[in-house]
């Protein structure tokens, strides 16, 4: 495979030199370092094809299993057992459709974080090019069970390990509701039995958007994902929620490469103390803030729970007038919008962010114990008014 090292010399060039307010200059020799590792393991997995998000080849191939081409009958058929025999036995193996998809959406990922110039539409396409389950449509046995709780990936890998999952394919199950899909798995057990399931997540065709049923995020990360504004969503219970915040998570947060501006808002109410949390800025390879809410009826110094009060809660994140990314209005405890809509190396830093936003309360004393810690805690560039039940802000850049 022929590297492309216009790419990868451009992208170093660029992370290295950029100029202005808008970059890290303060953290310059950090970027070299990242840059030159970055550049070094992208130029060997991904080289020139990661030029294009989606190349002319591999468009013919993806259109080879368009759900018209599947049958052109109508009616679905599974795509038997292409993979079974690969040689990875006991581990699982994929289609070569799903490898070729999945492949696809890495790349568009890959390119946009680290080039800048990612596709939203070409990651789309890749699912507009998933096979469709309509009703009637004949399937195998399905399989009732599929892990719904535990850390990220983990119990899923060890799922499919147990069951001897060969050949994996992903399709789309219509549902009740117009242009909403189950995403579901078909595959051949070590016996030979084709099986399918369905793995608890939904894509919104429409709004572009990948949810879990359960709201622990799509695979149990914690996150779900809006594809046209590329970027995470906090799942409302994913697996930080039984984790709670430590206040320490802020000290060290910058040693983690999360430059993040803070503020907090604790107060007491109905015998408890409550804490509002509100972040923007620089995490990793992305920009965006979170809103969180908490209690501590332990009593601990250091920690505070997830709050079993959940609100109504938008929030938008601009630079200057730009809206950068878009959240809600969504029912949860913990709000986050963190896009990688910029290269990593031209995030922003917290003080040249914008957020806005609202947050819906139902108990009048806990808006008023609120407000009131508010004024009492609340910095220079950040502004509050309230509209009925309503909280909103105005979180300026500076």
């Amino acid at each position: 495979m022929a590297i492309d090292y216009t790419i990868f010399t451009k992208f170093l060039y660029e992370a290295i030199n950029t100029e202005g307010d808008n970059t890290l200059k303060k953290h310059r020799l950090m970027l070299r370092i990242l840059c030159a590792i970055l550049t070094v393991c992208l130029g060997m997995a991904a080289a020139s094809p990661i030029a294009h998000a989606v190349t002319p080849k591999q468009e013919a191939a993806l259109a080879g299993d368009q759900r018209s081409a599947n049958n052109p009958q109508g009616g679905f058929q599974a795509p038997g057992a292409a993979a079974r025999y690969l040689g990875f036995y006991p581990f699982w193996s994929f289609h070569p459709d799903t490898l070729n998809a999945g492949w696809l959406l890495l790349q568009n990922i890959l390119q946009q974080m680290f080039l800048g110039n990612g596709d939203a539409e070409s990651f789309r396409r890749v699912f507009d090019y998933a096979p469709v389950i309509k009703e009637g449509d004949q399937l195998p046995p399905k399989e009732d069970f599929w892990p719904g709780e535990g850390l990220p990936f983990l119990p899923y890998s060890l799922y499919m390990l147990q069951k001897g999952m060969l050949d994996i394919y992903i399709a789309l199950k219509e549902t009740q509701e117009p242009g909403v899909y189950r995403v579901v798995l078909f595959y051949v057990t070590r016996a030979g039995e084709e099986r399918w399931l369905d793995v608890g997540t939904l894509y919104d065709a429409a709004k572009g958007t990948l949810l879990s049923e359960n709201g622990e995020g799509v695979m149990n990360i914690g996150y779900e994902y809006d594809i046209g504004q590329q970027m995470l969503l906090g799942a409302p219970n994913g697996w930080n929620r039984d984790l709670g915040y430590y206040n320490f998570f802020d000290t060290i947060a910058p040693f983690l490469l999360y430059r993040l501006d803070t503020l907090r808002f604790p107060f007491t109410y109905d015998g408890r103390d409550w804490m509002v949390w509100f972040w923007k800025g620089y995490y990793v390879v992305a920009n965006g803030a979170e809103i969180g809410i908490y209690e501590n009826p332990a009593g601990w110094p250091v920690r505070w729970a997830a709050s079993d009060t959940e609100m109504d809660i938008t929030m938008q994140v601009y630079q200057g007038d730009h809206l950068y990314a878009d959240y809600g209005p969504s029912r949860t405890w913990w709000a986050a919008g963190i896009s990688y809509a910029k290269p990593f190396f031209r995030q922003l830093p917290a003080s040249q962010l914008r957020v806005t936003g609202t947050i819906a309360f139902e108990d009048p004393g806990l808006l008023a114990a609120f407000l009131e810690s508010f004024e009492r805690n609340r910095t220079g560039n950040i502004t509050g008014t309230v509209e009925e039940m309503k909280f909103l802000f105005d979180w300026q850049a500076g």
